[in-house]
């Protein structure tokens, strides 16, 4: 953004000490990312600039310890000491406008969507409570009010299954093309929906609108790799500095492993249920009723494989799946959670509080599993961000000693290890607005929060309640003895 601001250059060569991730082609330096995140913001930045408001001051940035950066590697050298090297103060208005453009936005974009597909009030819990807590008892809400593409990404990839439930199939690959650009990966859902698509309508016209739709995606992700890279199929990461040292080809994909699938769906490292405890009440109701519906009484199991085949849902969690379980750095690099997964995620969550919406759940283990989930993301934010160390893959060759293998065991486990021993110990992030703009303390700003959300979860569901009022249910013998004009009206 920086660059692209003072120079009108995409070659990050000035601040290439401050990026994390960095691609080098033909001597120069640039972003290894996908570049939508960055357009969507350059404008408002550009504004910002032009009404010449305040940049934050070096004081205000230091005026706390930052912790979140800070974490001492398993060659007991602590690499990026007070994460000072990625504060400047005048990248710090951009992260913040990325922040809010990229994450909180988007997010609630997010919930809207999920609130407003219920339509109707649920009889036990409330829409605005079973959507509230699902999605902020998540690792997405770990990435919320950061300037990453994956929510952003996520969003964009919601939409287009929307619509591509609703058979709008043009409007579905306009926003799969968009969430391509907004981040490479996402581009896996292109061969999955359009053969999805085939499938179910049975007519090639129909996936060729879905192509049709991808065309503005594909134009800039076109441009963007040719401008960088003098080819039009050859992304950044091609010429991503971490994966020349790891000598790894095809930019990282090879083929899946078990462990990998793994790691991502169970372990306590980077594991999806793990880390989006909700799911697993969902997989259950899922299971269980589906038993009751479908499964019991089924007689043709050929029927039931090829319905599978062709559900979106679950065929775009199976091929997420199998792609990051194929990839040499699957565990996301420093994160909270999967974060590679968070636009499946987001899908499953939305149809999932769709689902527990209609069904007769038990109140008591939602909100035992979500107040659990919201509690250590809270912790999380209040402390790491999404910044928790990788687990290196490469140890055994490491000649580390006996104390240093020991410190490998904080990886396994990062929530427990890591984040909660981190919230006791007071170590908080101080990347927060109420400590940039109203000079609060970090302490203050962080157990605000959960007033904050609970007073917003009363407020909304007051008003949800008075907009979409609950069906008022008739005993059964009333019903018997009511008039038949009455039972049908």
């Amino acid at each position: 953004m920086l660059t692209l601001y003072e120079n009108k250059t995409l070659i990050i060569d000035k601040y290439k000490d401050y990026a994390g991730d960095v691609s080098v082609i033909d001597s120069h330096y640039y972003s290894n990312k996908a570049p939508l995140s960055s357009f969507i913001v350059y404008p408002f930045y550009s504004l910002y600039k032009s009404i010449g408001l305040p940049e934050l001051k070096d004081t205000t940035l230091k005026k706390y310890p930052i912790y979140c950066w800070s974490y001492k590697a398993p060659d007991g050298v602590d690499h990026t000491p007070d994460g000072r090297v990625f504060l400047l103060p005048k990248s710090s208005t951009v992260l913040i406008l990325g922040d809010i453009l990229c994450g909180a936005i988007p997010f609630v974009i997010t919930l809207l969507l999920s609130l407003f597909a219920m339509k109707r009030a649920a009889v036990k819990l409330s829409p605005v409570v079973v959507v509230m807590m699902s999605f902020y008892a998540s690792f997405l809400f770990a990435y919320v009010g950061t300037y990453t593409g994956h929510i952003l990404s996520g969003v964009f990839a919601l939409t287009g299954y929307i619509f591509l439930k609703q058979k709008k199939y043009i409007f579905s690959g306009i926003m799969v093309g968009i969430a391509m650009a907004t981040e490479f990966p996402v581009g896996i859902l292109v061969p999955v929906w359009a053969l999805l698509i085939y499938l179910n309508e049975k007519k090639i016209s129909k996936p060729l609108l879905f192509a049709l739709g991808l065309i503005p995606g594909f134009i800039i992700v076109l441009w963007y790799n040719y401008h960088l890279t003098g080819s039009i199929t050859k992304t950044p990461y091609n010429y991503e500095i971490h994966q020349q040292k790891e000598n790894t080809q095809d930019i990282g994909f090879n083929f899946p492993t078990f462990s990998a699938f793994w790691g991502l769906v169970f372990s306590t490292y980077r594991g999806v249920l793990y880390y989006t405890p909700i799911l697993i009440l969902m997989l259950w109701y899922a299971i269980k009723f589906g038993y009751q519906n479908s499964l019991k009484n089924v007689r043709d199991k050929m029927a039931l494989f090829n319905d599978g085949i062709k559900n979106y849902l679950l065929v775009t969690v199976i091929a997420y799946l199998i792609l990051y379980s194929a990839y040499y750095q699957w565990p996301g690099g420093w994160a909270f959670g999967p974060r590679y997964l968070i636009p499946m995620v987001m899908i499953v969550l939305y149809e999932g509080v769709i689902f527990l919406s209609k069904k007769n759940i038990s109140p008591y283990f939602f909100y035992i599993i979500t107040g659990l989930g919201v509690l250590f993301v809270w912790m999380d934010k209040s402390t790491k961000i999404y910044m928790l160390p990788d687990f290196p893959q490469d140890y055994e060759k490491m000649n580390l000693t006996p104390s240093q293998l020991q410190e490998l065991s904080n990886y396994h486990n990062p929530l427990f290890s890591i984040v909660i021993p981190d919230f006791m110990q007071h170590k908080f992030n101080t990347n927060m607005l109420p400590v940039f703009w109203f000079d609060s303390s970090p302490s203050l700003a962080i157990h605000i929060w959960p007033i904050l959300f609970i007073a917003g979860v009363v407020f909304l569901t007051r008003w949800y309640s008075k907009l979409y009022p609950a069906p008022i249910e008739i005993p059964v013998d009333i019903q018997k003895k009511a008039p038949k004009k009455i039972k049908k009206k």
